[in-house]
């Protein structure tokens, strides 16, 4: 499975209560504009959004209204509740402390891989060369 897929699986739930807590979306709304405003990076498919939005909907952190559009097609409506800003908040702040956390990793450069620095403790240099004058 492609890294990207595990990546935008885990951080599904976190961008669609994103979405949601600027206004209230229909699922296929959802998935444009996160792929729109993450420049294709979030293009979340449909076969993953239903579930999760069916997840937060059992769970409180979003409820759900019909809304007629036409004569004889209506939407459904996702908002989120309370309980989904809290969830947002919750998975935001955990989000960036484990890519702070890794990013740390990423950046680390081990001090046996530092360039030597002089060291003032150090031996002089004996003057002794194995080169024939």
């Amino acid at each position: 499975m492609d890294s990207k897929v595990h990546f935008k699986k885990g951080s599904t739930e976190m961008v669609i209560l994103k979405l949601l807590s600027v206004g209230d979306l229909y699922g296929y709304e959802l998935s444009r504009q996160a792929a729109s405003i993450s420049g294709g990076v979030m293009d979340i498919s449909m076969g993953a959004m239903y579930p999760t939005l069916y997840k937060m909907l059992d769970k409180g952190y979003i409820s759900e209204y019909e809304k007629k559009v036409k004569k004889r097609q209506k939407r459904i409506y996702y908002h989120i509740e309370p309980a989904g800003v809290q969830r947002l908040n919750e998975l935001v702040a955990t989000y960036l402390e484990v890519t702070e956390g890794i990013m740390k990793i990423i950046n680390h450069v081990p001090e046996s891989a530092q360039p030597e620095s002089p060291d003032t403790d150090a031996a002089p240099h004996s003057g002794s060369s194995s080169d024939p004058d």
